[in-house]
Order: C-alpha cells, then structure tokens, then sequence
C-alpha cells in the first residue's frame, strides 16, 4: 500500500509457497490461500500484469468456493472481470458480472461499489448486453430509470454510484490506502467516460446544420473540461504507478 511492489510480491509470493506447502482442505486453510491469492491479483494488476492477476484471482475464486465464503468468490469474480478488461476481453468481462447480478444486492456496500465501477467500464467498452432480459435486470441494479439513456449515460450513473459509496466509506476510513485507490480508479473510470461521450459528441456533430452545431461545441467543451477533472483528481490520490 505505501508502493513498494517488488518486496509486495516478494513477500506475497512466500505467503502463498508456505500456504500450499501446508497441504491442508480446511475451511480455514482455505480462506487463507484464497486471500492471499487475491491480493497476489490485486499486487499484479498494480503493476500491469493483468494476464498473472486474472490467474490468481481464478485461483482465488475457486479457493472460495471451495471453503463455501460467497462473499470472497464474489469479489474474486468481479476482479476476474477487471482483469479481462485490462486485456481487452470486454464481452467475457460482461459475462462474469451478468452472472452476478442476482447476488449483488445482498453484498456488501464495498462489493457493490466495486461491482459498479466495473459495470460502468464494462458497458463504456461494449455497450448495453443485447439481451433484453438481461439489460432490464443489470439497469434494475440502480433505482434510477435507466432505460431511455444511452449507454454512455448508464455507464456514467454506474460510475457516480460506485464513487459515492467508496466516498462514503472512505470518510468513515480516510487512511484506508486501498479505498483512496478505489476512488482514484473510479475517477479515473469517469474520465474516460466523459472521454468517450465527447468523441460521440464529436462523431454526431458532424451529422447535424450549421445552426445547431455553435451549442454542439459547448457541449463538447463540458464533456472535455468534465473529463480533465475527472483525471486531476484520479492524479492527486493515487499511489499507483499505472493509475497515476
């Protein structure tokens, strides 16, 4: 947490070497590799390795699951789709959290949070699931009415969901090292979805009269000055290399 990532992995990786060693099923023997697993992922996605993190959170899910911890198998999962993200792998990402959708509400307010940041990157990336079904009860997961938004604007509410709770709970824990990064990759998330309603801004403008086009650019402006915000604030809190 103070940004020393190669004794981080050092000692993480000695952790899980004695923890396997042990050889043991027990549900306590279990909790314990799993965590340790998922803060090797967390460790590794830190320092841009997300194929090594997707690995060790898979292992950790599995780990859960087997000491029956829904909560931990949860959030492994939700991580196992930050991890796909950073490859690039948006539809198997959304997978993962669609098969989630159901458990979501009884968790806790940090999974939430979490689960809607990775929402909210997800659907910026690859749209709304076509699946109408599906759409209706991924939207359901927010009490605002989100049907009539565009995609773009869905991802943004997910995203301002995510960051009020992290900064509810980070008021109540402001040296939480791991809740400043949360907040800090929320703005950063909201960054680049305010990035992305400006190229679409941008795109559409180039389809509409002259007339229309002097409020267009002020618009553009909003979503650009919104986005730089977004960013400088992401800058200020984070610790970590590939964020800042």
């Amino acid at each position: 947490q103070i940004g020393e990532w190669q004794n981080a992995e050092k000692e993480i990786t000695e952790s899980i070497n004695l923890l396997k060693s042990l050889n043991g099923n027990s549900q306590d023997e279990l909790k314990l590799l799993a965590s340790a697993l998922e803060i090797q992922g967390k460790l590794q996605l830190s320092v841009g390795k997300p194929k090594q993190a997707l690995i060790a959170w898979q292992d950790a899910a599995n780990k859960f699951e087997q000491a029956d911890i829904q909560e931990g198998e949860i959030r492994s999962k939700i991580n196992q789709s930050l991890a796909l993200q950073e490859l690039g792998r948006y539809r198997e990402a959304y997978k993962i959290l669609a098969g989630l959708v159901g458990d979501l509400p009884q968790q806790s307010e940090l999974i939430q949070a979490t689960a809607y940041r990775v929402i909210g990157n997800a659907i910026r990336e690859a749209g709304l699931v076509d699946d109408e079904e599906e759409k209706i009860k991924l939207l359901s997961l927010l009490p605002d009415n989100l049907l009539k938004l565009n995609y773009l604007q869905v991802s943004r509410k997910f995203l301002q969901h995510s960051l009020k709770i992290y900064q509810i709970l980070g008021s109540n824990q402001p040296n939480n090292a791991q809740l400043k990064q949360d907040i800090a990759e929320t703005y950063f998330s909201l960054g680049n979805t305010e990035r992305a309603a400006y190229y679409r801004a941008k795109d559409a403008s180039q389809r509409i009269g002259l007339e229309i086009r002097k409020y267009d650019k002020n618009t553009q402006l909003k979503l650009l000055l919104a986005s730089i915000k977004y960013y400088e604030d992401s800058e200020k809190i984070t610790t970590v290399p590939s964020t800042k």
